[in-house]
């Protein structure tokens, strides 16, 4: 089933400059062997460093030119880029098998859609028409080769890459330290004590269904 597009607001003088930050071309997202933050890198230069708080399903991206997004989930299937009050991206889960997501913005709209889930290839597009392609690493899970043929958002890059790594998770976590104190989020970003569990949480997944969704 096509993935049907939200209709995008006008966008004002003001919050277009908050999608400054573009990707074109090649790009790596990558972390060290056990290590909970992720580096996106265009050729030499670092776009944004990323944090994963898997405790509390939510990650911290320490962009280079100062500003720091949240990427957390907002409710069944539902991940936001925020920076401040600001709603950058929206990932929204399309479909049963959460292989299909609705990705968008004030000023973008893209489907992104797994192509295979074992070997972790997702694609960014519209219309059908792949754009962007993430690549996972076959045999490890901590690399991303990103292949962007027209520019995409960074903020749109980081929501799909919540939805992937957070799959990833599953697979990893018996070879994961446990989350320290050190782990836990900035006091003045208050998180739910009860996150809702996302779609790919399959231990929850026909527990905590809602009619509606």
């Amino acid at each position: 089933m096509p993935v049907v597009i939200s209709p995008i607001a006008p966008v004002t003088m003001a919050e277009s400059r908050v999608h400054r930050s573009f990707i074109h071309g090649e790009a790596l997202m990558r972390s060290a062997i056990l290590s909970r933050t992720w580096e996106l890198w265009q050729g030499d230069r670092l776009v944004a460093s990323v944090q994963r708080l898997p405790r509390h399903r939510m990650s911290r991206a320490q962009l280079a030119d100062g500003r720091t997004w949240i990427i957390a989930p907002d409710g069944w299937g539902v991940v936001r880029v925020e920076e401040d009050d600001t709603v950058l991206a929206t990932a929204r889960r399309q479909g049963v098998l959460g292989r299909r997501w609705e990705l968008t913005g004030r000023t973008f709209g893209f489907e992104l859609a797994a192509s295979s889930m074992l070997r972790r290839h997702w694609t960014i597009g519209q219309g059908g028409a792949a754009t962007t392609r993430l690549d996972g690493g076959i045999l490890s899970f901590n690399t991303i080769a990103i292949h962007a043929d027209l520019p995409v958002p960074t903020e749109a890059l980081l929501a799909a890459w919540q939805v992937m790594v957070r799959a990833w998770e599953a697979a990893s976590a018996a070879i994961r330290p446990a989350l320290t104190a050190e782990d836990l989020p900035e006091p003045s970003r208050p998180t739910d004590p009860s996150p809702v569990p996302l779609p790919w949480d399959d231990d929850h997944r026909h527990i905590h269904e809602s009619p509606d969704r």
